[in-house]
């Protein structure tokens, strides 16, 4: 089994070198590390595959599957609660979703489709992505538990089972979470009053005013995550 984990890390590392310059190699390596199983022998390390695999994806401009890797990742071992908990790949699905939002929601792209009003471009836009807006708020519920559940399982392991730098670095890692909740929360603040989802949920059209205070609290919210991670 060392062995086998050595050999693993270095075509996860040969992936990694290879994923500016020859994408198509890294996509092939990863996937090759992906059907070996490794969950079987390493969750912890395949889900380090997975998020790899997933920033190639999202790289090359593919949302969606970069997302459903990363959720894959979540899920190497159902045993192992800490691996749902994942902070890096909650937050990776985040902030890909909320980008692919922000994709769908341009708009010049709103515009596209022959004889289609305004009107009714806007009203297919808003159906399509309230589902999305859902889902990705789902997304962001679970990396507020996921932080708070690492936080109290590094609370309650004794200093006899992590050293003073593992137990550092795993403090960091939760304040980095915790500041790009923050920054995607209000990310998401924005995000549905500018498309109207919000104005839509009061039966109302959304103001300049309301983007305005929402573009104030998502300052306001990034500022007090900057602080929180500094």
């Amino acid at each position: 089994h060392d062995a086998a984990y050595w050999d693993f890390q270095l075509v996860l590392a040969a992936a990694k070198a290879s994923a500016d310059t020859d994408p198509a190699r890294a996509d092939h390596l990863l996937k090759t590390l992906v059907d070996l199983n490794i969950e079987s022998t390493d969750p912890s390390l395949a889900q380090r595959v997975y998020l790899a695999y997933g920033d190639l994806r999202l790289d090359q401009g593919e949302y969606d599957s970069a997302i459903e890797t990363w959720k894959r990742g979540l899920f190497v071992d159902a045993e192992l609660p800490a691996l749902e908990n994942n902070l890096p790949l909650l937050q990776h699905i985040a902030f890909a979703q909320i980008k692919n939002l922000s994709s769908k929601n341009d708009p010049e792209k709103a515009k596209e489709g022959p004889g289609k009003s305004e009107k009714d471009t806007e009203g297919s836009k808003d159906t399509e992505l309230s589902p999305e807006i859902a889902e990705c708020q789902d997304t962001l519920d679970r990396l507020e538990s996921a932080i708070t559940f690492q936080e109290n399982a590094l609370a309650g392991l004794p200093d006899s089972r992590i050293t003073r730098e593992a137990r550092a670095d795993r403090r960091q890692e939760i304040a980095v979470a915790d500041w790009s909740l923050k920054v995607l929360n209000a990310e998401m603040n924005l995000f549905k009053v500018s498309s109207g989802e919000t104005a839509a949920q009061a039966g109302e059209a959304a103001t300049e005013e309301a983007i305005a205070e929402a573009i104030e609290k998502t300052i306001a919210e990034a500022t007090s995550g900057l602080q929180d991670a500094l």
